[in-house]
């Protein structure tokens, strides 16, 4: 997860690094991973697409529970409105490669809308997504949503956050 100052025309995008440990070995990164939506920062999420005949996903997002290795730290006002953005951009957004993780692509269509809090798992309309492609969204506060903040930490360890469903597309 990445996150986009709203007012900068250029898109930079940077990763809160925040929780990252220094040992004696080094700079450690958990799995941890920073969502914030508010009127100064939006978050961009890459997904990729990994099973052949698994072609069919659904985004979900769901506020993340606290665990033994997870403090998900959630942060918000009230009820908020996030618009979801499918972003033009179809390669792996790497540090390692300048010309992917400088700037935020640029917005393609609107892909959805939902409310935070949320009771239950919000999921989107299913899309496809071939194998081995990359699907790039921008979760930003709607225009709506006067004092919009949605904020909290979640890990890879279990399906809380936001995160992609893919379901079998083979018809047999």
């Amino acid at each position: 997860m990445l996150q986009i100052k709203n007012q900068d025309r250029s898109r930079a995008m940077f990763e809160d690094t925040s929780r990252q440990q220094t040992t004696t070995e080094g700079v450690a990164f958990p799995d941890d991973r920073h969502f914030i939506v508010n009127s100064e920062l939006s978050t961009v999420i890459q997904f990729k697409s990994l099973d052949w005949g698994m072609e069919r996903c659904v985004l979900n997002a769901v506020l993340p529970t606290k665990t033994m290795d997870l403090d998900p730290a959630i942060h918000m006002n009230g009820t908020n409105i996030l618009d979801i953005w499918a972003l033009d951009f179809d390669e792996e957004i790497s540090i390692h490669d300048p010309r992917t993780w400088s700037k935020a692509p640029k917005r393609r269509s609107h892909f959805a809308q939902f409310v935070f809090p949320l009771l239950t798992v919000w999921s989107s309309v299913e899309f496809q997504c071939p194998s081995l492609t990359w699907k790039t969204f921008e979760f930003a506060c709607a225009p709506m949503t006067a004092a919009c903040q949605v904020e909290f930490w979640q890990d890879r360890a279990s399906l809380n956050g936001i995160f992609l469903k893919q379901f079998d597309s083979v018809n047999i």
